[in-house]
């Protein structure tokens, strides 16, 4: 059979778009046909769109990733599209695309120099904005905007200067195709593999451009120290946690994997527990570890604005530089490189007075030009940089103050809790600090509508177990909203991505503890009915809990130990047992 490529756009005109039913919610034989023959149609305008691709590849000798359609709920496939990458640089974002997609008034095939943005790293960004710096060939065209019909625009502009100063999100060079184009099979992949042959030489000079092949060192000679940008986060996360087991400190399995995705998922965390737990030695090893820059600021009890972080002018008009200055220009002077800012006993003044600049700031997060930028904040117009990363240590005792709502929305909350005393032995030799750049902790989702629409399916599954505790904490009028739903979806998505440094249940069971349970507390009989229906959700079962016997605490701590999510469940015991003696409860022990 000839001319099966024309027949993937033939099926997007016909059925693109429009709606789709399940055979058993079809009204009429007519309606049920027609899905019928959609579905078929669409199963083979894809394995034709990947066997295109195939055609591609083999001549440019890439590899391909999944064939991807992009379909809006309830409706047949919009576009197809398919990333075609070198072997060696199969972990950077960048790709050699290709698209049949619905245009304003035509369909069409797209070959194009690609930038997967929302997975994207500052590296990645870095890498592609290169391509406005390579005069356009006569054939290809830039292109602006996303892939929908509403942002896609063809720029008439040849000049990569007048592109560059258009500053547009992100410019693609492309090669377009229309239906009118062509007339057969044969034309139309003689037109992809001129195309691909041009836009391949584009890919490749933008890859030796940034990424220039490295001459041999000579015998005996040291390699040059920098920053590395693309890394496996499991390795990295290993090399971390060896480095600080070998400098004496034992922290329980997890705690390292849950600090990084903590602070990725955003700049903001808090750890919580005992005094000398190790809780600022934890910030200051990790920082050590992956070359960043360490700051500590020891908190005064007399804090009560931004004035005491910030700086202020004094009498004679004289301006005095706030504790946190020197981080920020830090920051800003190297922005590839992260800076961490210890807040040491950060609770011993009120956390939401004198941060509550920075508290209102981080959630104005933008991305722009490659960069997560905020709003002003202090004298730093540019508001806060995005390799900063700001954790608080805090003891909960009668000295310190609790947190409110607005604090712990914002942070993930790390509780130290446990700390084995016996000396374990340490491994032989040195471990080296790393050198990581700032895209090793800097936050890929913003927004989840848009940042996240590649992972729909598993968005959808964190929010449905958040949905149901949600039902469980309205009654006791601790419900979450949008921002803690995203940022629980940030730290899934986050862990996934870096290849489950966590199990799913185990991230789960962390996001619970950090961003749920700090929000309950109260004497009521509602908190102790929200502390039972938590606990079944945690363990999975909803039987097993005597709540007459008057030791429900105790039962659950024993069952904890068989629970979906054990950690979460065994914490709501201890809760559960302090509610019992007391007569009150909270997160804070």
């Amino acid at each position: 059979m000839v001319d099966n490529y024309l027949k993937i756009l033939s099926f997007l005109k016909k059925y693109g778009g429009n709606q789709y039913k399940k055979l058993d919610k079809c009204s009429s034989n007519e309606e049920r046909d027609y899905m019928v023959s959609g579905s078929e149609a669409g199963k083979f305008a894809r394995a034709q769109f990947t066997e295109l691709v195939e055609i591609i590849e083999k001549s440019c000798s890439f590899e391909h990733d999944k064939v991807t359609q992009w379909q809006n709920s309830g409706t047949y496939v919009s576009y197809l599209w398919c990333q075609m990458k070198r072997k060696e640089h199969k972990d950077s974002q960048i790709s050699m695309s290709l698209f049949a997609e619905k245009g304003n008034d035509f369909l069409r095939f797209r070959l194009s120099i690609e930038l997967a943005m929302a997975a994207a790293s500052t590296s990645d960004i870095t890498t592609y904005a290169g391509l406005l710096n390579v005069p356009l060939d006569p054939m290809l065209v830039y292109v602006s905007g996303g892939n929908n019909e509403s942002e896609f625009r063809i720029l008439d502009e040849r000049d990569n200067t007048v592109v560059k100063a258009m500053k547009l999100k992100k410019v693609q060079i492309s090669y377009i195709i229309t239906e009118d184009d062509y007339t057969n099979d044969a034309a139309l992949c003689k037109s992809l593999l001129g195309a691909a042959e041009k836009l391949v030489s584009y890919y490749d000079e933008l890859f030796e451009l940034h990424h220039p092949s490295k001459p041999k060192s000579k015998e005996g000679e040291k390699p040059m120290p920098g920053l590395k940008s693309i890394v496996s986060s499991k390795e990295a996360v290993t090399e971390i946690k060896n480095y600080i087991f070998n400098r004496g400190f034992d922290y329980p399995d997890g705690m390292v994997e849950n600090f990084y995705l903590s602070l990725k998922s955003k700049p903001f965390v808090i750890l919580a527990g005992i005094s000398g737990t190790g809780k600022t030695r934890l910030v200051k090893l990790f920082a050590e570890a992956i070359g960043a820059d360490y700051r500590l600021v020891s908190v005064r009890p007399d804090w009560s604005d931004g004035s005491d972080l910030f700086g202020h002018t004094d009498l004679n008009g004289h301006f005095i530089q706030g504790p946190v200055c020197s981080a920020f220009d830090a920051a800003v002077e190297n922005p590839d490189k992260p800076v961490f800012l210890c807040f040491d006993e950060m609770n011993l003044a009120r956390v939401e007075y004198y941060l509550s600049d920075f508290l209102s700031v981080i959630e104005s997060r933008y991305e722009s030009e490659g960069r997560i930028k905020t709003e002003g904040i202090a004298q730093y117009e540019g508001g806060i940089p995005d390799n900063l990363y700001v954790v608080g240590t805090v003891n909960m005792d009668e000295t310190t103050f609790p947190f409110s709502k607005k604090v712990l929305d914002r942070a993930n909350t790390i509780e130290f809790s446990y700390v084995d005393l016996i000396p374990q032995k340490r491994t032989v030799g040195t471990v080296e600090p790393q050198a990581l750049s700032n895209s090793f902790l800097c936050t890929e989702y913003l927004i989840l509508a848009i940042d996240c629409a590649e992972e729909e399916d598993f968005v959808q599954k964190v929010c449905v177990e958040l949905q149901e505790m949600n039902k469980f904490l309205a009654k006791a009028n601790a419900n979450v909203g949008f921002r803690v739903r995203d940022e629980i979806v940030f730290y899934m998505l986050n862990n996934k991505k870096a290849g489950e440094l966590l199990t799913y249940n185990q991230a789960m069971d962390n996001q619970i503890m950090q961003k749920i349970l700090p929000r309950i507390q109260g004497s009521s009989f509602t908190v102790k009915t929200l502390l039972i229906d938590l606990f079944k959700f945690c363990s999975g079962s909803a039987s097993g809990i005597d709540a007459d016997t008057g030791n429900v605490g105790e039962q659950m701590r024993v069952m904890a130990y068989t629970a979906k999510y054990p950690e979460s469940a065994k914490k709501i015991g201890y809760m559960m047992t302090r509610f019992e003696d007391d007569g009150f409860t909270s997160y804070w022990l």
